[in-house]
């Protein structure tokens, strides 16, 4: 059924009707005879300095590369690592032929050989000097001791003789008296010829007796009997001085053939070491990244045989602006977030650059412990720096600064009212910021309810939940 349009004109202008007499019962109703408070939350204004942190963005760098290199040009033998092997410092990790060094050694080693040898038959050389030389002086010694002992003799006999020729006198005295007085009484016809006779031949025979001492004296003081004893004792010193110029003609050839063995023996470092150089090996302790050739290659030292990058311990590279700079100081441990690593690490600052990098930057470089390898070179990291953002400032909770006409004011509760104060924002940080203006410590500011609020406004404020 369809309806009608006069019908439905009617229905719109009965609801205008309507409408319009609603606004006007509306209008016409009595204002509110008391203002309505608007409930806040208030906390307090202190004063402080403002503390943040900056997020330094860089990368992880190798605490150490290395490009491997050979000492010397020879073909690859043997590669002893593969890439991706980990690596002690002075490892091998390849060796070139070294066929010609190693018998090059062998000949020295035999030359150092042969000079100990020499070297042993000097020092036996002079060993045998040094014992003639002791049997020389033994014989010295021998020879003066016979010598001592033969004059010590010889005045003992002249001593002995000495009182044998006393004896002698005396007895020569005694029977030159008993003559005397046997010849008077043989004169005297007192006494018969056989005495005179034995009295007279007593006196021969003590004569001849005293003769025969005094020229066993003039035998035993000569120096005849003693001269062979001295002779041999000359000939022992002779003996002696010949064993001592021995002994240092002896040396000389000891001095050459300890030369002969120096001279050997650096011959056999020098072919050990070019021995060595035909091994490649390990500089630094760390990962094989790279190996640039393979075996039947010639090697080079103008062409890097291997890449080496230390992952103990790493390091977090950043550039700063220059006025950071004074935040860093050498020995300066900092926080580090590495991208892919959930747990903050800590570094420690290693290197500060003394010159801009070009860019107006300046690198600065901390020290990482990377035991677990977890933390690699060319990972994004991050480093977490606490500075003061503003120093001895008013610090109000972010959220109570409102704009009221383009100017940031906070709400201040005083005798139950909201005074607007407008403040001068120094710096803004997520919590609280730093603000200037007419504030005061402890002034209770809104913090909830602001949004509603105007100058001069009751506010009740509501405790915390």
């Amino acid at each position: 059924m369809k309806i009608k349009p006069r019908v439905i004109g009617a229905f719109f202008l009965l609801m205008a009707i309507l409408m319009l007499a609603g606004c006007t019962e509306e209008t016409s109703a009595p204002a509110e005879a008391e203002e309505r408070e608007v409930p806040v939350k208030v906390a307090p204004a202190s004063f402080g300095s403002l503390s943040g942190s900056n997020i330094l963005s860089g990368t992880i760098i190798a605490e150490d590369e290395a490009e491997v290199s050979p000492k010397v040009s020879g073909e690859v033998q043997e590669i002893l690592v593969e890439k991706g092997d980990t690596v002690e410092r002075g490892q091998a990790i390849a060796k070139l032929d070294n066929f010609d060094e190693r018998n090059a050694l062998e000949q020295q080693k035999a030359a150092l050989k042969q000079a100990k040898a020499n070297l042993e038959s000097a020092k036996n050389g002079k060993s045998t000097a040094e014992n003639n030389l002791k049997q020389a002086q033994a014989s010295l010694d021998q020879a003066k001791a016979s010598l001592k002992e033969a004059k010590k003799s010889q005045s003992d006999n002249l001593d002995n003789i000495e009182f044998q020729i006393k004896n002698a006198e005396i007895a020569l005295q005694q029977s030159e008296q008993n003559f005397k007085r046997v010849e008077q009484l043989y004169n005297e016809g007192l006494t018969s010829e056989q005495n005179y006779d034995d009295a007279k031949t007593a006196v021969d025979n003590a004569r001849n007796s005293l003769e025969q001492v005094k020229q066993q004296k003039q035998q035993a003081d000569s120096e005849v009997a003693l001269e062979s004893l001295k002779a041999s004792v000359k000939q022992a010193e002779v003996g002696v001085e010949i064993a001592r110029d021995s002994i240092d003609d002896a040396q000389a050839p000891i001095d050459q053939a300890q030369a002969g063995v120096e001279s050997a023996r650096l011959n056999v470092e020098a072919a050990q070491e070019r021995l060595d150089d035909k091994t490649i090996t390990a500089p630094i302790a760390g990962e094989v990244t790279d190996i640039a050739f393979e075996v039947g290659e010639m090697a080079s030292p103008q062409s890097p045989f291997a890449t080496i990058i230390a992952l103990d311990q790493v390091k977090v590279s950043v550039n700063v602006l220059p006025e950071q700079l004074s935040t860093f100081e050498i020995g300066d441990e900092v926080e580090v977030q590495v991208d892919g690593v959930s747990d903050a690490q800590t570094a420690t600052v290693s290197y500060i650059s003394a010159v801009s990098s070009g860019s107006g930057l300046f690198t600065v470089e901390a020290d990482l412990d990377s035991q677990d390898r977890k933390i690699r070179p060319g990972m994004v990291a991050s480093i977490v720096l606490d500075e003061v953002l503003a120093a001895d400032s008013i610090l109000v909770p972010t959220e109570a600064i409102v704009q009221k006409e383009g100017l940031d004011v906070v709400f201040v509760v005083e005798d139950g009212k909201a005074v607007q104060k407008q403040v001068e924002v120094i710096r803004y940080g997520t919590e609280m910021t730093a603000v200037g203006g007419d504030l005061q410590e402890d002034n209770q500011v809104v913090i909830s309810g602001q949004n509603l609020l105007e100058d001069g406004n009751l506010v009740k404020i509501m405790e915390e939940e």
